[in-house]
């Protein structure tokens, strides 16, 4: 896992993905032979997030989830001004989530 956050005087709302991307990619975060990494994205300037899944985490947690991760707990923190907790929290439920499918280096059941 690795959280950047991205000043909006050096970036636009359409580019925090791409930088997003980039310094997963740039960062090497997570194991390369499997592809693990995830890194958020937080422009609050631009009032963006973006959670890059690599796509090893893709096949354990889907875009969906990760999507309904950044709606619940993500956005409501966020708006509250609270940005340490909603990224917190954030990065305890995916871990809490990946734990419980990626044990042992098995894949268990998303259910």
């Amino acid at each position: 896992f690795a959280v950047v956050t991205l000043d909006s005087t050096v970036t636009s709302a359409d580019s925090v993905d791409l930088w997003t991307r980039h310094f997963a990619r740039e960062w090497g975060v997570g194991q390369k032979d499997k592809n693990n990494g995830v890194v958020i994205g937080i422009s609050s300037g631009r009032r963006r997030i973006r959670i890059e899944n690599g796509i090893g985490i893709e096949k354990i947690f889907s875009n969906e989830e990760t999507k309904q991760l950044i709606d619940s707990i993500i956005k409501p923190r966020f708006r509250g001004g609270e940005y340490f907790k909603g990224t917190y929290d954030v990065l305890v439920a995916m871990m809490r989530v990946l734990e419980k499918r990626y044990q042992d280096g098995e894949v268990k059941s998303k259910n």
